[in-house]
């Protein structure tokens, strides 16, 4: 018995045929694939730097509506480092990051002037990129997807 009658004898109405993606869906499912990988990377750069990294305590010494200054020392030498103020919910950036408070500094022991306030939003943006790219990219492989007339069980 062929696959056709297979098919046929288990009551669908058209053979299984795989359809060759167009160019704009090639196109695409690499831009999908590119971004993450470009997700992916971030993440390991991200990963690889916390597991090398020291921490040490630092002090805010300044502060806007947009950004923060933490000060830091390593081996007697003063370090500075600015970012932006966090946005998420469950902080309130208007009492933790006031001037005088204390915060975490990561910084590589190497180079004490590379450094990076110690917070979860440092893997957030990375992980947003991987996980939309990946969903982007099934979606493009299987558009049956988006419509719902994909079956992952069959009966």
């Amino acid at each position: 018995m062929s696959r056709l009658e297979i098919v046929k004898e288990a009551g669908a109405t058209q053979p299984l045929t795989a359809e060759r993606p167009s160019k704009n869906q090639r196109s695409l499912f690499i831009v999908a694939v590119l971004g993450a990988l470009f997700g992916a990377y971030l993440l390991i750069a991200q990963f690889v730097f916390v597991m090398k990294a020291q921490q040490v305590e630092g002090h805010v010494v300044a502060r806007d509506e947009v950004n923060f200054t933490l000060k830091y020392s390593v081996a007697g030498h003063d370090y500075q480092i600015s970012e932006n103020l966090p946005s998420a919910k469950g902080f309130n950036p208007s009492t933790d990051l006031l001037v005088g408070n204390s915060a975490f500094v990561l910084y590589d022991p190497s180079a004490p002037e590379k450094a990076q306030w110690r917070s979860g939003r440092n893997w957030a943006f990375p992980t947003i990129i991987v996980i939309m790219s990946s969903l982007f990219a099934l979606t493009i492989l299987y558009p049956k997807i988006l419509t719902g007339q994909m079956k992952f069980f069959r009966r």
